[in-house]
C-alpha cells in the first residue's frame, strides 16, 4: 500500500508562496492541509483560491495541528529563527526559505538548536534542484571539464521586487539586496559544484533606490578556482551559470528548456559543429519543455524537485541537502561581503525606502 501523503502547512504567502504552492499541489505525495499569514486580506483570498480551510493569522496555531508534518517556512527571514524554533518544539519537518536568518548570529543559534533534532530540516535552495545545474554538477564528477579555472554565475530578477517589494527587500540589516537575499543561491552554488569552501570574497555593489540593488562578487575558492557571480534586482531578467575548465566549457541557461551548452576546449560557440549539436538540443529537449510548462516552465520546476527531494529524505529517513550547515555557509559570505562593501551615505535614506516604510 502507498503511504498517506505527508500534510503540509505553509507560514507566509508572499512572493516565495507563488513558487512552493503549485510545487506542493502537483505533488501526490504531499497535502496541503494548512496556511498562515499576518496579513488577513490575502489570507483569506488564499484560502478561498486554494480551497484550504484551515488558515490562521497566527503561525502558532497552525503548528498545533497534528496532521500537519511539514512546516514551510516562507516569510521574511528575521522571522525564521523565532519560526523555525517554534516548529521545532512542535515536532515539525521543516523546509525554511533563504536566507536561513536575517543575520549570522541567529543562523548560528538555529544550526545549535537543531543539534538532537529528529525531524527533517531542508533549506530552499531550489536552484540546486534545477536540470541544467543537475547536468553541469554530473559532468564536473566525472572530470569532463578537467581543471576548473572559473566558476561564473548571472541573475537579474526585478520580479523579486515586484510593484510593491517589502520593506525587507531593501535593506541589508533584514538580510535583503541582492548580496544577501539572491546571492545566497550562488554562494552555495560556488561550494555545491566545486566540492570545496570559500576561502576568499568580495564585492562592488549599487546602492541607488536600495541596498545593493546590483552587485558583482568575487572570489577564490580553497581549491583555487575563481569564483564570481552578477546580481541584479533591477536589470532584465536573466539566469546563466557556466564552468570554465582546462578541457572543456560548460553554460547553462536556466531559463532556456535547452538551456546548455559543453565546449571542447578550441571550439567556439558560433562554429558548425556547435550551432549543429544546439539545434538537435533543441529539438531532442523538447518533450522535456512540454513535460516542465505543467509546473511552471523549467525553472519554477526546480521548486517541485526540492519538494520531491525533501519527501524523500523524509520517507527514507535520509538527510536532506542542502541542510542548515550549508545555509549557514553561505550566508557568512553573504554577510561578509556585505559588510566590507560601502554604502553612499547619501542613498541611505531613499525615496524607495521612504516608501515602504511610510
Amino acid at each position: 500500500m502507498k503511504p498517506s501523503p505527508l500534510g503540509v502547512g505553509v507560514i507566509g504567502l508572499g512572493d516565495a508562496a507563488g513558487h512552493h504552492l503549485p510545487a506542493i499541489l502537483s505533488l501526490p505525495e504531499v497535502r496541503l492541509l494548512a496556511i498562515a499569514d499576518i496579513d488577513r486580506q490575502r489570507l483569506s483570498a488564499r484560502s478561498e483560491r486554494l480551497g484550504v480551510k484551515a488558515a490562521f493569522d497566527d503561525y502558532r496555531r497552525l503548528l498545533d495541528d497534528r496532521s500537519i508534518d511539514i512546516v514551510a517556512i516562507l516569510t521574511p527571514p528575521a522571522s525564521h529563527l523565532e519560526m523555525a524554533m517554534a516548529a521545532m518544539e512542535a515536532g515539525k519537518h521543516i523546509l525554511l526559505e533563504k536566507p536561513i536568518t536575517a543575520n549570522l548570529h541567529e543562523a548560528k543559534i538555529l544550526c545549535e538548536k537543531s543539534r538532537g533534532f529528529e525531524g527533517k530540516i531542508c533549506v530552499a535552495y531550489n536552484l540546486r534542484f534545477a536540470r541544467q545545474v543537475q547536468l553541469l554538477r554530473q559532468l564536473l564528477e566525472t572530470g569532463r571539464l578537467g581543471t576548473i579555472e572559473i566558476l561564473r554565475c548571472f541573475a537579474s530578477t526585478p520580479s523579486m521586487l515586484g510593484s510593491r517589494p517589502p520593506a525587507h527587500r531593501g535593506d541589508r540589516a533584514q538580510g535583503g539586496g541582492s548580496v544577501i537575499e539572491l546571492g545566497v543561491h550562488h554562494y552555495d552554488l560556488w561550494s555545491y559544484h566545486l566540492g570545496s569552501k570559500v576561502a576568499d570574497a568580495t564585492a562592488v555593489t549599487r546602492s541607488v533606490s536600495m541596498h545593493d540593488q546590483s552587485a558583482v562578487v568575487s572570489g577564490r575558492m580553497a581549491s583555487g578556482a575563481l569564483v564570481t557571480t552578477c546580481l541584479s534586482l533591477r536589470a532584465a531578467e536573466q539566469y546563466e551559470i557556466e564552468v570554465l575548465g582546462s578541457d572543456a566549457r560548460a553554460c547553462g541557461s536556466l531559463y532556456r528548456y535547452d538551456g546548455f551548452e559543453l565546449l571542447q576546449t578550441g571550439e567556439t560557440a558560433g562554429g558548425a559543429g556547435p550551432r549543429a549539436s544546439g539545434l538537435w538540443r533543441s529539438i531532442s529537449e523538447f518533450p522535456n519543455a512540454v513535460r516542465a510548462l505543467r509546473h511552471g516552465g523549467v525553472f519554477l520546476e526546480s521548486f517541485r524537485e526540492l519538494w520531491s527531494h525533501f519527501v524523500t529524505c523524509i520517507r527514507k529517513d535520509l538527510t536532506p541537502e542542502p541542510d542548515l550547515r550549508a545555509g549557514l555557509d553561505s550566508l557568512a559570505v553573504a554577510v561578509s561581503v556585505s559588510n566590507a562593501a560601502p554604502l553612499n551615505l547619501k542613498y541611505r535614506f531613499s525615496p524607495w525606502q521612504e516608501a515602504t516604510s511610510g
